[in-house]
């Protein structure tokens, strides 16, 4: 579109293939600036969300760990060795399956079942609790 829009402009002192591949080339280059200021402005749109939704899950996991009836500690001691391990490496040190598999020497399958069970016996311990009306005690 360019190279018509700028046909009044050429002054047939040259090649007219010459003065096309010009208007082209600066039209191709204005083009893919373009792209990427867009690219740019695009990823630095999505890391201030995901600041953003970072922060707002700091807040909340916060403010659920106070709400637990016993510290969080309490409830991590009350797992199996290897269930505490697990669900440490993957909750609060953001490990992947594979990488815990690999710093605990266990195969794929058993981490997995070990993060299930220990999350699944942590949801089972603060739920008694809270039937049990425990208040936390600091």
């Amino acid at each position: 579109m360019d190279l018509l829009s700028s046909a009044s402009n050429y002054a047939g002192r040259g090649p007219l293939e010459a003065w096309a591949q010009r208007i082209a080339t600066r039209s191709t280059l204005r083009w893919m600036n373009k792209q990427k200021r867009v690219r740019e402005r695009r990823q630095a749109q999505a890391q201030a969300q995901d600041g953003e939704q970072r922060e707002r899950r700091t807040l909340l996991q916060t403010e659920l760990l106070d709400r637990l009836p016993r510290p969080l500690e309490e409830y991590l001691g009350q797992l199996s060795e290897v269930q505490r391990v697990a669900v440490l490496l993957r909750f609060a040190m953001g490990h992947t399956i594979p990488e815990i598999a690999e710093i605990t020497s266990a195969p794929v399958p058993t981490v997995k079942s070990r993060i299930q069970k220990g999350h699944q016996e942590l949801c089972r311990l603060v739920r008694r609790d809270l039937k049990l009306g425990v208040r936390r005690t600091e």
